[in-house]
């Protein structure tokens, strides 16, 4: 295990940060069904989608990697003036709660 844990916060945040820039939703929810543990796959009574709180802590720096590789959607706008962005919030990433 690395010597400190990657929080719940940190995976959410990411993965809005991800969607922001246009990586499609349907990329994002297949690996987190990939990394999450196969314990919280078969737990009794499990319904809707698995979450990124789901994600084993040895396995979350692996899931942080592949996160940042995936590409952006065909056609999706880029900002041309350079604009900073809003900051993402917890409840942005609310969507990725569906099931929990």
């Amino acid at each position: 295990m690395h010597k400190h844990a990657i929080t719940d916060v940190t995976l959410r945040t990411m993965v809005g940060i991800r969607l922001e820039i246009g990586v499609g939703i349907s990329e994002i929810r297949r690996l987190i069904d990939k990394f999450a543990s196969e314990h919280q796959k078969q737990r009794e009574g499990t319904v809707g989608f698995l979450v990124v709180e789901d994600i084993p802590q040895d396995l979350r720096p692996e899931f942080l990697s592949e996160l940042a590789s995936l590409p952006r959607q065909p056609g999706y706008p880029q900002a041309s003036d350079g604009a900073a962005r809003s900051p993402v919030t917890a409840a942005d990433t609310g969507a990725l709660r569906i099931g929990a």
